[in-house]
């Protein structure tokens, strides 16, 4: 029953209108996209979702599932992400919340006080809004100029959010 619901729930959803107001509402937010999660519950050969951001080919749907283990064929190479070539700069789990930087050549963005290395005590609550120590969760990026584009990849229970951003 729950199950069903949570179903219609998702199916009420339009996940296209929705990457739309978050990049049009955003300035940091160059683009957006939404690929399915392998091994989750999305139906097999349900469509990427995209929005300001090429249409990921397979390799690169691939590739984004695989950045978030480490030592898997994404750890060696780059991913392609609308055109550009992005590797895995960090990796950060709170709780049972992920997140995966990805940058230009590997550049890490310039912390605004690199001389502070303060990592406070973070939950996901504090990545989506509403935690005490809002938007400290990736104390190496946050509140710092982006030297190079990348992007941030989280999973969920069906999907592989993919948020991008430019340099500056």
């Amino acid at each position: 029953m729950a199950g069903q619901s949570a179903q219609g729930a998702q199916d009420a959803l339009d996940l296209q209108e929705l990457l739309n107001e978050v990049v049009q509402r955003n300035r940091h937010v160059s683009g957006m996209l939404l690929v399915r999660r392998e091994g989750g519950d999305a139906a097999e050969g349900v469509a990427p979702v995209t929005c300001e951001l090429e249409m990921p080919d397979a390799a690169a749907a691939s590739a984004l599932n695989q950045a978030f283990f480490e030592g898997e064929a994404a750890e060696a190479e780059a991913i392609k992400l609308s055109g550009r070539q992005l590797v895995v700069t960090e990796r950060r789990e709170v709780g049972d919340f992920y997140v995966v930087c990805l940058s230009e050549g590997g550049r890490v963005a310039a912390h605004a006080d690199s001389s502070l290395d303060i990592r406070p005590e973070v939950s996901a609550a504090d990545f989506l809004g509403g935690g005490k120590n809002q938007g400290e969760g990736l104390s190496d990026v946050v509140h710092s100029c982006a030297e190079a584009a990348g992007a941030f990849l989280c999973p969920t229970r069906n999907w592989v959010l993919a948020v991008a951003y430019d340099a500056g």
